[in-house]
């Protein structure tokens, strides 16, 4: 069961890589799998919502650990600890394209007024960095709320691109021509010299295997939550049995 649960996850968050939210129905998922749309049952997965969910979680619960892999190897706070963050997880998407899902579900879903409960804070985390880095500690609130947003829109997008259809340039050139003009443009000093050192290192790929050798030692999470539905909408909380793509 858990087996076919993963295979469920996996070819769905494929699906929404490429197609988004709107575009993945359950059928999409079980033709990407090449078995009968029967086999996502309503006890896996009772709605898309559910199911986005639960790509959505388990991609948080990677980026968590990764954040807390970077804290015990003292990776300096600040813009070096987040671009180190984003090359782990983006060189993770990168090798396994399935998981370019929950990159795209965190577009696509705030459009739609729907919150993951389990989502990893994206905008939070590279907020706080910022305004930890020398140079940009005391930048008004608007610019850091500007940079953040242009820094996380662009770098996902040159993500979910290398994911679902591979470019000239490696994904580290390119997020690397990314992050040095923006942060220069921020006013970071010595961004250039930054960026190099943090795609260099050789730390983040110990960091990635670590972070996977927890996970293979963590229960997956439940994708039913006895009561509720898994995802919240505008306040309004979907049934979990209405009618299924």
């Amino acid at each position: 069961m858990l087996r076919v649960r993963q295979e469920i996850i996996d070819a769905a968050g494929a699906l929404f890589a490429r197609l988004g939210y709107e575009g993945t129905t359950f059928s999409r998922v079980a033709r990407e799998m090449g078995r009968p749309k029967s086999v996502i049952g309503y006890h896996l997965f009772p709605s898309k919502a559910s199911l986005a969910e639960a790509v959505v979680s388990i991609e948080s619960a990677r980026w968590r650990l990764t954040v807390e892999a970077l804290e015990r190897a003292q990776v300096p706070r600040g813009v070096e600890r987040l671009l180190s963050l984003v090359l782990t997880c983006a060189r993770d998407v990168s090798r396994r394209p399935e998981r370019a899902g929950a990159v795209r579900l965190r577009l696509d879903l705030p459009v739609l007024g729907i919150e993951p409960r389990d989502a990893f804070d994206w905008a939070g985390f590279t907020r706080t960095c910022l305004q930890q880095e020398p140079g940009l500690d005391g930048a008004p609130p608007a610019e850091v709320e500007a940079t953040t947003e242009l820094l996380l829109d662009a770098t996902f997008g040159i993500v979910l691109c290398h994911a679902t259809r591979q470019g000239r340039c490696t994904l580290d050139a390119r997020l690397a021509t990314l992050w040095t003009s923006l942060l220069q443009e921020a006013g970071v000093p010595g961004a250039a010299a930054l960026v190099a050192r943090v795609t260099a290192s050789p730390l983040l790929l110990d960091i990635a295997a670590e972070v996977e050798e927890l996970l293979r030692d963590t229960e997956p999470l439940p994708v039913n939550r006895p009561g509720g539905a898994p995802l919240s909408s505008g306040g309004a909380r979907p049934s979990g049995r209405g009618p299924r793509a």
